[in-house]
Formats: structure tokens, sequence, C-alpha cells
């Protein structure tokens, strides 16, 4: 079973780019949006996810908000 699907048979909202993204609005705003609606943020660290130069990108900008906006404690 795919992992999301088991997290959100659990309960957990799983916010997915392909399926959740508002489509039009800036990559980083869909992040931080799907961010301030949370109480908790997980990101999955994949091999493909590492490789993208894009999805790179959108790690940076989770960190940057977590780090300045949002009083968070990261592991």
């Amino acid at each position: 079973m795919c992992l999301f699907k088991e997290l959100e048979e659990r309960g957990l909202k799983i916010h997915i780019h392909g399926r959740d993204f508002v489509a039009g609005d800036y990559i980083a705003a869909n992040i931080v949006t799907a961010i301030k609606k949370s109480r908790k943020t997980l990101v999955v660290l994949t091999r493909n996810l590492l490789d993208s130069t894009w999805c790179n990108y959108e790690i940076q900008v989770c960190d940057m908000f977590l780090s300045y906006v949002v009083n968070s404690v990261k592991v």
C-alpha cells in the first residue's frame, strides 16, 4: 500500500503536489498554505526527490518558512 494512502486511512490529511496544489498558484505559495493549515509537517525524502532540482527548491521553501515564520522543531 502507498504510504500516503495508509496515512490518510489513519485520519491524517496528506497534501500531495499533483493532487492538492492549487493550479496556477506558485509552488512556494501552495507549500506555505499547506504548512499554515497544518499542526505538524512531515516531508518524506526519497531518492527521486533528492535528485530533482525542483523538489530541492520545494524543500528549501518549506525549510525557510519553518525557520523564519513558524516557531518549529525540525528533526
